[in-house]
Order: C-alpha cells, then sequence, then structure tokens
C-alpha cells in the first residue's frame, strides 16, 4: 500500500514550487501529490496574437471576396413581342458575393472568439494551478468570524464582583460581602418573612455636596428579574445602617444594606446601585448560593 505525503512533506512541495515560480518565472503545468510539472514560454503575448489574427481573417476575407467578384455571372435576356418591340435585361448573380462575405464574417468572428477565449481559458488555468501549492500550505489566514458585542461592566448581564468598585458620575459603590440570615438586630430585632440579604457597603460621594442616601438607591433583583426594595428591618442595625445617612464630600462612608426577599429569591441575586444625583446606576453580584 502506498503511503500518501505527510502534511510537512506537500508544505515543503509548496514552498519549493512557490520559490521557482517567483523566481524563475516558471508557471504551473500539472501537479500531484508527489510531484509537479513547471514549464515556461510558449506563450504569445495576448494582443500580438489577436492583431495577427484579424490581418491574417482580413487577408483571406480580401481573396475570397475577390474570388467571389471575378467568379459572379451575368446574364442578358432579350424579349420581342407579338408588335416587334424588342426589350432587353441584364441580371447579376450576387449569391456567391453574398456567400463570400458570409464565410469571411464567421471566420474572423471565429478566429478573435478563439484567440480571446484560449487567452482568458490559459490565464484561469495558470491561476488555478499557481494557486494549488497555496491551498495544501495551510497557511493562508481564515475568515474572522464577526463578534458579538460585549456587554458593558457593570450592567445586569455582566455585573461588578464582590470587592470591585463601581465609579458613576457623582458616586463610587464597592460591594465588600453578602450573606443570607434569619434575623437582624439579634433578641430584640426583627425576623424575617423570608430571609434577610444582608450586603456590606462602601459608598464615597465624589461630589463637592452632601447627598442623602435613599432606600431607592439601591435595589436587590432576584435572577428571575423581580425587585425588592429595602427592608425597614435595617433600623435594627443602629449606626450601621445605610439608608438615610448623609453622604460628604470625599468620604467613603462603610455601612449595610438589609432586603427580604423569598428564600428561593436569594441565590444568584444582584444589586443594583444608583448614582446618588441621578447619573447613572450599575450592577454587582452577590455571589449568593
Amino acid at each position: 500500500m502506498t503511503n500518501e505525503p505527510t502534511a510537512n512533506v506537500r508544505q515543503q512541495m509548496s514552498q519549493a514550487v512557490a520559490k521557482e515560480v517567483a523566481d524563475g518565472g516558471w508557471r504551473v503545468e500539472s501537479q500531484t501529490e508527489y510531484h509537479t510539472v513547471l514549464a515556461k514560454g510558449g506563450r504569445t503575448n495576448h494582443v500580438l496574437h489577436l492583431i495577427l489574427t484579424i490581418v491574417t481573417c482580413g487577408l483571406w476575407s480580401v481573396a475570397w471576396l475577390l474570388i467571389a467578384h471575378l467568379n459572379r455571372r451575368q446574364s442578358l435576356v432579350l424579349r420581342v413581342d407579338e408588335y416587334g418591340n424588342f426589350s432587353r435585361q441584364t441580371t447579376d448573380s450576387k449569391g456567391a458575393l453574398i456567400g463570400a462575405c458570409a464565410v469571411a464574417g464567421v471566420l474572423v468572428v471565429g478566429a478573435i472568439a478563439g484567440a480571446v477565449g484560449g487567452d482568458d481559458t490559459g490565464s484561469a488555468t495558470d491561476a488555478t494551478t499557481e494557486s494549488a501549492p497555496s491551498a495544501s500550505t495551510g497557511d493562508e489566514p481564515k475568515a474572522d468570524k464577526p463578534k458579538a458585542d460585549k456587554p458593558e461592566q457593570g450592567s445586569a448581564k455582566r455585573p461588578f464582583k464582590v470587592g470591585q468598585t463601581a465609579k458613576l458620575e457623582g458616586t463610587a459603590y464597592t460591594v465588600t460581602g453578602a450573606s443570607t440570615q434569619d434575623n437582624v438586630g439579634g433578641e430584640f430585632g426583627e425576623r424575617a418573612d423570608g430571609v434577610f440579604v444582608v450586603v456590606d457597603l462602601t459608598i464615597e460621594n465624589t461630589k463637592d455636596e452632601t447627598k442623602t442616601f435613599m432606600d431607592t438607591s439601591a435595589v436587590f433583583i432576584a435572577k428571575d428579574g423581580t425587585r425588592y426594595e429595602g427592608s425597614d428591618a435595617a433600623i435594627y442595625l443602629g449606626d450601621e445602617s445605610l439608608f438615610l445617612r448623609d453622604m460628604q464630600p470625599d468620604l467613603a462612608t462603610k455601612g449595610k444594606l438589609v432586603f427580604d426577599v423569598p428564600p428561593a429569591k436569594a441565590a444568584g441575586g444582584i444589586l443594583q446601585v444608583s448614582d446618588l444625583f441621578g447619573r447613572g446606576e450599575s450592577h454587582f453580584a452577590l455571589g449568593l448560593k
């Protein structure tokens, strides 16, 4: 059984053929996996070929027309009627001349078409055979696949992670942790109707005026898209609660947010925060499971 040449061998053959074509002006006549036949010369310039063809056919046409003209047949018919009146009529047979013109036209058109077609065919063949070596190398670049637009960092589809900072126009938010618990405030606190999601958050006001953090500035969004606002149970956290806290310019304020959500809604939820000055929002993946 004959072994086929390896990809490395085919690549070496292709490189050798490409070098001969580039350096020596050779062209590929035929090619298989084992050998390639190159040739040069033997071609007539297309324009010169066309001119010679037209001139040759023109000479043939003139000769045909001359022969047809000399060979045409003329007739003279004399008639006399019963009253002794004579009439004279000549006829000229132009069939041969017309036939010669038709033959000459066919020859010219056929020769021109053959010259142009033959040259185009040769060019097409050369293009095919000379492009064959490069096809076997596997080096040609692949068409780039269109890339889908990547969601913006901080969007609901690409939220920030715990520990990262979202910088809005007038506010910087950093989620430092998140957990779930059944009770807030201990023995004298409040028990959750579902489960409390407690978020540790650092807020920095980057503007030059004080702004109050409202309960609408942060929302918990469940995996199915359900939205939950902050719980009043945050008052049992005392000074740790961020709701209704004044955010002073250029001061980082740490605290907690509390959301009362159904137990099945906590896992996979994200936190949406809004700029204190109403210019944009961002999202954090809380990593709850």
